[in-house]
């Protein structure tokens, strides 16, 4: 029995060694949650993974279409258009989670009374057209502004939601540029009435606090489930897995394992929204354990 076992085994590791590594290309911010994942799907599921950031989410989806990689990660849903450019695909995608961004300003700010701002508010912000806190409702202070770097995903989104198209947006190199997310979060908690873009889930509710968006018929959105899934939130965009067929094998293997509370708990780690329960204790600085029990199946609710 033992000798059946350990043969059984060995047969199915050698089939994983077959099985060749599964390439992903896409988008930059998905492959973080990917590096994270990568060791422990390595160690406990036996995949390995080839991780590609070329041509970002453009480039994900034409090379899945193209057939030269299996998985493709892009920040947006594909459009029947695109469907229709590669008729043999019979593409399946799934949703990880969510890159959601916020408006977060130091408490003097938000205890002064200022809870949401437009679109239109924040661009004249952005542009110094408004400079002063009393301008939108507030005390009277002048705003300190700090801006997402350049070309990067944050900034991307933000310009994106200001100017509809992010190759219209100004620089904004009259303000002081922070990279990551903690850069912003301590940005604005230790300078008074600051503001700056980061994760919701990066703001206490005491020394930085996250405005609700205000649209043009006067209602307020925020970042809530609700929200998110209605598509009415707009600083945010889906962290999509994409297969050019339906998910199978291999693929399906990791695609369960982002979509488990472990895997979500990745997604968090970095910075991301998740669309499922998340492991309470994940410490994403631990080395991987001894192989668990196959993650729940993805289903197309989370798509």
């Amino acid at each position: 029995m033992l000798l059946r076992t350990s043969l059984l085994l060995f047969i199915a590791s050698a089939s994983m060694s077959l099985a060749g590594p599964i390439t992903l290309q896409g988008s930059p911010l998905i492959a973080q949650v990917l590096k994270v994942a990568e060791p422990v799907v390595k160690e406990e599921l036996g995949i390995e993974l080839r991780i590609g950031t070329e041509g970002g989410s453009t480039g994900g989806f034409l090379s899945v279409g193209s057939g030269t990689t299996q998985l493709g990660m892009i920040t947006k849903m594909i459009e029947p258009s695109e469907r229709a450019q590669f008729p043999a695909c019979a593409f399946d995608e799934v949703q990880i989670g969510w890159q959601v961004l916020g408006i977060g300003v130091a408490s003097n700010v938000w205890d002064s009374g200022v809870r949401a701002i437009s679109r239109d508010q924040m661009i004249k912000i952005y542009e110094g057209d408004i400079r002063n806190w009393k301008e939108v409702g507030g005390l009277d202070s002048l705003i300190k502004y700090y801006n997402p770097k350049r070309g990067r995903g944050t900034w991307e989104l933000l310009a994106t939601w200001l100017y509809k198209d992010q190759r219209l947006a100004p620089l904004g190199d009259k303000f002081e540029t922070v990279v990551r997310y903690e850069d912003a979060r301590d940005s604005v908690e230790f300078n008074v009435s600051s503001i700056s873009v980061m994760p919701p889930q990066m703001a206490d509710g005491k020394s930085v606090h996250i405005l609700g968006i205000k649209e043009t018929d006067g209602s307020i959105t925020e970042a809530t489930p609700a929200m998110l899934a209605s598509k009415k939130y707009p600083l945010a965009k889906p962290l999509m897995i994409l297969s050019p067929r339906r998910y199978a094998g291999d693929t399906k293997r990791l695609v369960d394992f982002l979509m488990s509370p472990r895997g979500q708990a990745m997604v968090k780690s970095v910075g991301f929204m998740p669309v499922r329960e998340v492991a309470a204790d994940f410490d994403p600085n631990a080395k991987p354990g001894p192989a668990a029990a196959e993650a729940p199946a993805a289903s197309n609710d989370a798509k």
